[in-house]
């Protein structure tokens, strides 16, 4: 199952061009447990995956791309290097650490429950994943507010309200302040275990005393790329409301410096691989605070509710939950 922890938000460099609408009206639209929900694209229907971990833009598979939008669709251009001042082009390929996978986009008509907005849609030479012919996150939907069912709701549960990012990023998230830094926390109820960058591990481990230990696992991001990632192991649990973590994953390589992050006590330092210290900056990688909160933080909740016009986001979920393991 690790092998499916998605860094997506991790993986993938920042993209805009989110589905706006000029004047949203108040409706909601459910989200079912199993997140399939048919949207259109230009009148053409798909079966797409939905989830709040997923990006912004609506992904397709190429596919279906070549099937809807003609054999160009096929057609991957070589990215330029250089420095432009105004660019009028789409920004269209995904970066997953060091790998670059070519994509291409366009502008298209997003429909969902009789409504419809204009949103990016992009796909890639590789698929970021196979689950279905699309994928889209809440801000990818023309619904300003987005109600995620992930199962029955219990009695005794009690509701968390948290602030949404401004829609500038490329998925929806929730920030907060650690060593200083402003971490931001997607939601991902499909993934099995909460996975963090390096720069957001290290800012934790500061705040919260998080030590690494174990051995260094490769784990598959998107578009069949995978990264290496440690077990961090914290004194202070993280919670959101919902179950409290005791120990995320960490790309020890990707989007920042987990370098600062001490050891564990029985960490094995011939366990590492070599994966752990980062001895600075990498070029073209600057570091990215995110962390992904899988099912691991969120096994108490029975739902995730978007609201994009009141820029809030609200769990519900059992409280007093022990920290999971």
């Amino acid at each position: 199952m690790l092998r499916w922890i998605a860094g997506l938000a991790m993986g993938l460099a920042p993209l805009s061009g989110a589905a706006e609408t000029a004047a949203p009206t108040r409706w909601t639209f459910d989200v079912p447990p199993d997140g399939r929900v048919t949207l259109t694209i230009d009148g053409r229907a798909v079966t797409a995956f939905v989830t709040p971990g997923m990006p912004s833009n609506v992904y397709v598979s190429r596919e279906w791309a070549t099937a809807h939008f003609g054999e160009a669709a096929t057609r991957f251009e070589e990215r330029k290097r250089g420095f432009a001042l105004v660019s009028f082009k789409l920004a269209t390929d995904a970066k997953v650490g060091p790998v670059r996978v070519k994509g291409a986009a366009r502008i298209a008509s997003i429909g969902l429950d009789g409504h419809a907005a204009k949103a990016r849609v992009q796909w890639f030479e590789t698929e970021a994943y196979r689950f279905a012919d699309a994928l889209a996150g809440p801000d990818a939907l023309p619904a300003p507010v987005v109600r995620f069912h992930l199962r029955a709701p219990r009695a005794g549960e009690t509701s968390v309200t948290l602030p949404l990012a401004p829609r500038r990023w490329w998925l929806a998230t929730t920030p907060r302040r650690f060593d200083g830094k402003e971490v931001r926390f997607a939601f991902a109820p499909h993934f099995p275990i909460s996975v963090a960058s390096a720069a957001a591990g290290a800012a934790i481990a500061s705040d919260l005393g998080g030590t690494l230990g174990g051995e260094t696992q490769h784990v598959r991001i998107s578009h069949g790329v995978e990264r290496p990632v440690r077990r961090m192991a914290l004194a202070r649990p993280l919670a959101f409301g919902a179950t409290p973590l005791d120990a995320l994953l960490v790309r020890t390589r990707d989007y920042g410096d987990a370098s600062t992050i001490a050891a564990g006590a029985e960490d094995d330092p011939s366990e590492s691989g070599g994966d752990v210290l980062v001895t600075g900056k990498r070029k073209g990688t600057p570091p990215s605070y995110v962390v992904y909160l899988g099912a691991d933080a969120l096994r108490g909740c029975s739902s995730i509710t978007y609201d994009k016009v009141a820029a809030t986001v609200t769990l519900s979920c059992m409280s007093g939950d022990t920290p999971a393991r």
